[in-house]
């Protein structure tokens, strides 16, 4: 039988780690000494320890693996508990390559002096109508310019009470600094003539 620090060295943890098993009952030592209550450890117990340990390393909480270890528990369930975790990691390892590339993305930008003044969130929100231009060929500088403008057809229909505008940028900018888009705004009211004839007439009045 070993003591607690004995046997610490023995499985290369800590005598902290060991009580605290002990004491959420994970690894209890094999007995206690009547005489000074130690907490006395056996050699077979080694295999158990390790493969709590291992469980640990694959990114268990200590509640599943005393799960896991229950002798009640099948090799299907240990299985399925097994493919949870699988797909965790691989989440969060998409969630990390994402992220590494905004950063790698970042980056490049710094390099190019082009940083700009704002970052950009991905947000949800629930389906809300609206009204755009269907696609535009537009130049940047005139994105501003069309939403003010629509903004205004949206006024005399009395829809304008929106706080913020819609820009749907269907491809990339193209040499001439063209972009296919959509621009518009949020709408509550109902058009009697159609949506679509509304669109035609924003579109004659921003393009011509």
């Amino acid at each position: 039988m070993f003591k607690i620090s004995e046997f610490a060295r023995l499985a290369d943890v800590s005598t902290h780690l060991l009580r605290h098993y002990d004491t959420i009952g994970l690894f209890k030592p094999a007995t206690i000494d009547e005489v000074n209550n130690y907490r006395l450890y056996a050699i077979n117990q080694l295999p158990q320890l390790h493969r709590i340990l291992a469980l640990r390393d694959l990114g268990f909480v200590l509640d599943d693996i005393k799960t896991m270890l229950r002798d009640n528990i099948s090799p299907e369930q240990i299985q399925g508990m097994l493919q949870l975790k699988r797909d965790e990691i691989n989440r969060e390892i998409r969630d990390a390559q994402s992220r590494l590339s905004q950063i790698e993305q970042r980056l490049t930008l710094i390099k190019e002096d082009n940083l700009s003044d704002y970052s950009v969130v991905i947000k949800s929100f629930n389906a809300q109508k609206a009204i755009t231009t269907g696609r535009i060929t537009v130049t940047d500088e005139s994105i501003a310019q069309i939403l003010g403008e629509t903004y205004t057809l949206l006024k005399q229909k009395n829809d304008a009470g929106t706080t913020f505008a819609l820009v749907i940028v269907h491809d990339n900018s193209t040499p001439e600094g063209l972009h296919n888009v959509e621009v518009g705004f949020p709408i509550d009211g109902t058009y009697p003539d159609g949506i679509t004839l509304f669109q035609n007439q924003m579109k004659q009045a921003l393009l011509g």
